[in-house]
């Protein structure tokens, strides 16, 4: 497998073990999470992860002060077994891929590093993170088009996979080989808002000047 993967520590979150009775939603999420990261285990997928979005895993999953701590024991040998497989590259974020903050919510900008790992490597982000997914969605359907992605143009077509949204479609996808014409419609610019259930969403509340001067993640 040649595609180089960006992964969001949302989907490692969801992979945990959950506390006795969970609702059924929660058990759903859970499952599906596993199926998309023990897919990227079973083929030779590698982590294009920037220093930022890398240590925020590591401080997600190793933190022993934080309560959820001891339900992470999964993610944590998944990571593990990754770094032993030497399948997690450490991204040198080059400065033309660092986005700048114009027209991004606070949310965004706690999360520009997946969009500045996928400019660095294949576009292809996996998550399940909705809320920021339209986000980007709405940002990359603006007319006339955002200064951000007039600046940065490939971000229109990052192919950004969800597995709340996409289901086992994802995991059929990586199963494949992660084939660029079979994502063609997880692309930003052809994703819809309504697909997310976010149909009260208005845009424009995002859109804005995030104040992020300098570069890097934050």
């Amino acid at each position: 497998m040649s595609c180089r993967l960006v992964i969001d520590s949302s989907l490692l979150d969801w992979s945990a073990d959950l506390p006795q009775e969970p609702p059924d939603e929660d058990v759903v999420c859970k499952c599906d999470a596993r199926n998309v990261m023990n897919s990227v285990l079973r083929h030779d997928y590698h982590l294009w992860l920037s220093t930022d979005l890398y240590d925020e895993m590591c401080d997600q999953l190793y933190d022993q002060k934080k309560p959820e701590y001891k339900f992470r024991q999964w993610p944590r040998l998944w990571l593990q077994t990754m770094q032993e497989r030497r399948r997690i590259e450490n991204v040198q974020i080059p400065f033309e891929n660092v986005l700048q903050g114009v027209q991004m919510c606070n949310e965004m900008v706690k999360d520009a590093h997946l969009i500045e790992s996928a400019l660095s490597s294949d576009g292809c982000v996996i998550s399940r993170d909705e809320k920021i997914l339209a986000c980007w969605i709405g940002l990359c359907h603006k007319n006339p088009p955002a200064a951000i992605v007039t600046a940065h143009p490939k971000i229109s077509s990052i192919v950004w996979a969800d597995p709340q949204v996409q289901g086992e479609d994802v995991v059929w996808w990586l199963d494949a080989g992660a084939p660029e014409a079979d994502a063609e419609a997880w692309k930003l610019n052809n994703q819809s808002q309504l697909e997310h259930g976010c149909q009260d969403y208005q845009t424009d509340k995002c859109v804005l000047d995030s104040g992020r001067s300098s570069g890097g993640s934050t």
